[in-house]
């Protein structure tokens, strides 16, 4: 093969091939046009190359326990272990908004050149060109669930969550995903995120005392009847 291309393209007309070459790719596309188009394709795959990477993963469980069990047999016991045990959907609950909030955060976002361009954040529900800035209240209210369902399980297995521990679960999550957004440089790393983020879920540990003070009244009304 390479006498071949020797014969057809001596090594003595290489470089001027080569101009020409150059000259002729410059002349009908240009090399910014090509540059561009190279670099949206790269970035459009890579955008979507975690949470691909994600589901591809997650998804070999499900067939190796198919491989082993069968299909039928597998999707039933996933379905009666949903209806039959709480824990198992509280779990299911609590990975569903979890997968929201990563999808939302690093899985799916756009590639920024400079993660750290805005590091205060914005705290207001307006940016700085006026435009309508809901991102705050998007954090707050997918936290709230978040941690909700982090004490609701840490109840249901018979753990100690005080609100205080379920504060710092969710300042920690959220410096964890603040890493890396900074680490892939996928979104910017934020102070204002931390605390929408934290804030969110305290909301989400007080509902659940509220709603787990009023069962235990509601239980304890039942004992004395």
């Amino acid at each position: 093969m390479e006498e071949i291309i020797s014969y057809v393209f001596p090594p003595r007309n290489n470089h001027i091939l080569s101009i020409l070459f150059g000259l002729l790719a410059k002349e009908i596309i240009g090399v910014n046009m090509f540059q561009e188009i190279l670099y949206h394709v790269l970035k459009s795959l890579y955008q979507f190359t975690g949470a691909a990477l994600l589901i591809a993963f997650l998804s070999m469980f499900f067939l190796l326990h198919i491989e082993k069990e069968g299909f039928k047999k597998s999707v039933g016991y996933l379905f009666k272990k949903l209806k039959e045990e709480k824990i198992f959907r509280s779990y299911f609950e609590f990975l569903f908004v979890l997968s929201m909030i990563l999808f939302r955060t690093v899985l799916c976002r756009n590639i920024w050149n400079n993660p750290l361009s805005n590091i205060v954040g914005n705290w207001g529900l307006y940016d700085g060109n006026g435009a309508l800035y809901t991102e705050n209240i998007e954090n707050t209210l997918l936290f709230i669930p978040l941690l909700y369902l982090y004490i609701r399980i840490k109840r249901q297995r018979e753990e100690e969550c005080k609100i205080l521990h379920s504060m710092l679960a969710a300042l920690s999550f959220s410096l964890l995903i603040e890493m890396l957004q900074l680490f892939f440089k996928v979104g910017t790393f934020q102070l204002s995120d931390l605390f929408f983020n934290t804030f969110g879920g305290l909301i989400g540990a007080l509902i659940d005392k509220g709603v787990y003070n009023l069962i235990k009244k509601h239980n304890g009304y039942k004992t004395r009847e």
